[in-house]
């Protein structure tokens, strides 16, 4: 038995044969927190919509390794802004979030991010708007389909 809402191994396969749409952003947004919030691209997959970028820290948290309760609490925040993106469409299309990740300096300085939402973005839609857990829209156009 398979799941309709996830894609059959041979789909994966040709995904991967075929990269996904790459739509560029280059949106840079200042937080009034030191910190620097830069959307580079959104990718849009067969099954799911990627956004990548960098969040850059000028003031970056000192975080002792050994003292466990700032560090669950460092990835229980890590998770909520994680979970924290949206994204809407100009044809009322409902996204989830699938997943994400971070990968950056040791010391917060900077960290690039990947958010995964479902569904696709469908072929009908011209406008995709990107919301980070801050609240800043991101308003995308998308190239018609080839």
């Amino acid at each position: 038995m398979t799941d309709p809402e996830l894609p059959t191994p041979a789909e994966l396969v040709d995904a991967f044969v075929h990269p996904p749409r790459i739509v560029v952003v280059e949106t840079r947004h200042e937080l009034g927190d030191d910190r620097l919030l830069i959307v580079s691209h959104v990718e849009l997959w067969p099954w799911r919509v990627v956004v990548r970028g960098t969040m850059a820290n000028r003031r970056p948290a000192t975080i002792d390794p050994m003292d466990h309760q700032s560090m669950r609490a460092g990835f229980q925040e890590h998770a909520a802004w994680m979970s924290g993106w949206s994204l809407a469409d100009d044809v009322g299309t409902e996204y989830l979030g699938a997943s994400g990740g971070t990968g950056g300096w040791r010391n917060d300085v900077w960290a690039d991010f990947h958010a995964e939402l479902h569904p696709p973005v469908p072929a009908s839609a011209s406008v995709l708007i990107v919301r980070s857990p801050e609240g800043v829209e991101f308003t995308v156009t998308l190239p018609p389909n080839a």
